[in-house]
């Protein structure tokens, strides 16, 4: 593979960071970490608890401070959907293969409109809150070097394609590529 390493996995929640991610690094027999699951371990609480306890300042803090200690790491990390708002996130991604999941908000509430663990979006999740959220999202989520289409294809599909791409390709990418 000539992509450096890490390999960070942004997007929208509901993009299937956490699953294509694992696919990924089980293919490259290289360690997988989903930074939501670490902030939670790190503090013992969930994500949700973290916002309605400490709000969410504190969380993107801690956030900010897991994704620099993983970012050495020969791993696939999986950011969670608003790592990306933070220049300073933004700037350790660049150092690594930074590859952001995407689709349309109608698949993403078809996928996430029902959960009650998404921070953020609060008890009642509709369209137009996801359509808010990828609206405010959107020119960061554009920054990553690698787009990648989620919502038409099965994701161990999703997964193979990225891995022939980051297979195939000379690193660093010199223009934006869309698979």
């Amino acid at each position: 593979m000539n992509a450096p390493l890490p390999i960070f996995i942004s997007g929208m929640m509901g993009t299937g960071k956490s699953t294509i991610g694992r696919l990924i690094a089980k293919q490259l027999q290289i360690k997988f970490i989903d930074l939501d699951h670490l902030i939670e371990k790190t503090a013992g609480m969930s994500i949700n608890d973290i916002f309605n306890t400490h709000g969410e300042a504190h969380f993107r803090s801690l956030e900010s401070r897991l994704l620099l200690q993983t970012s050495h790491k020969k791993a696939v990390i999986s950011l969670g959907g608003g790592a990306i708002l933070k220049a300073q996130n933004r700037d350790i991604l660049k150092r690594g293969t930074w590859i952001n999941l995407h689709t349309t908000a109608t698949i993403l509430f078809k996928r996430i409109g029902k959960s009650k663990k998404r921070p953020k979006l609060g008890i009642q999740v509709t369209q137009e809150t996801i359509e808010a959220l990828l609206k405010a999202r959107s020119p960061f989520y554009g920054l990553a070097p690698l787009q990648v289409e989620t919502g038409l294809f099965a994701k161990k599909m999703v997964a193979d394609k990225i891995i022939r791409f980051l297979c195939s390709r000379a690193f660093p990418l010199i223009k934006q590529e869309r698979i």
